[in-house]
């Protein structure tokens, strides 16, 4: 069973296009889970039974956590919520779905063992709000587990992603090819643990960059 908070309607403009982004998603999300599937496995699949998830999209993480796993999952684009509520009875998982961004204030302080961002970060409209809230949420000791497409820092990959950086936030709903994730969570209260960095996909992918690993509070 699932329950579900809501904020008001978005203009019409942001309704039409997070439905855009939503049916294009939904061609793209098995590739790109499998894209990704070996660092889900490796920093997803021992997570505890209660996670906050942000930016849940379709589910595809689901299939990582034990059944029975309560996800409060932070998903803004209504227009998912029906193939999240799908992925969470098929794959056993309590769903607690929001329907707002993350950030200030989402998270009761200190609450929460477990925070998972995949491929998520990268839209945000404001990262360091967001990691602060991570930190604020987390109980001492409690884990940050991420996998977020990063910038490059040279090179024909850089420039890349510089070229097609407007029209690809304009069709990917605010994703940004140049995020620099991976600065905001240096600069937060969370202490990283171990990340990996690999090209993951296509060269044609301005978003093939991909960071993954843990941080804590301390």
């Amino acid at each position: 069973m699932s329950q579900t908070t809501f904020r008001p309607r978005e203009s019409r403009s942001t309704e039409r296009r997070r439905r855009r982004f939503a049916r294009m998603w939904a061609a793209m999300d098995e590739a790109v889970d499998d894209q990704v599937r070996a660092p889900k496995q490796q920093i997803l699949t021992d997570l505890p039974t209660e996670v906050v998830e942000i930016g849940s999209g379709l589910g595809s993480s689901f299939s990582y956590y034990r059944p029975g796993t309560r996800v409060i999952a932070f998903e803004p684009n209504r227009w998912f919520h029906s193939g999240l509520e799908e992925a969470a009875l098929e794959h056993g998982i309590v769903l607690d779905l929001r329907g707002e961004p993350f950030g200030p204030g989402s998270l009761e302080p200190e609450s929460h063992d477990a925070v998972v961002s995949c491929l998520t970060m990268c839209s945000v409209d404001d990262m360091t709000e967001a990691m602060e809230e991570v930190g604020r949420g987390l109980k001492p000791g409690g884990r940050f587990a991420f996998i977020e497409h990063v910038a490059a820092e040279r090179g024909v990959q850089a420039v890349y992603q510089k070229v097609v950086r407007a029209p690809w936030r304009a069709l990917g709903d605010g994703c940004d090819p140049r995020s620099q994730f991976l600065d905001f969570l240096r600069e937060s209260s969370l202490e990283v643990e171990g990340f990996e960095l690999e090209r993951l996909g296509s060269n044609l992918d301005p978003t093939n960059l991909v960071a993954w690993g843990t941080a804590h509070r301390t």
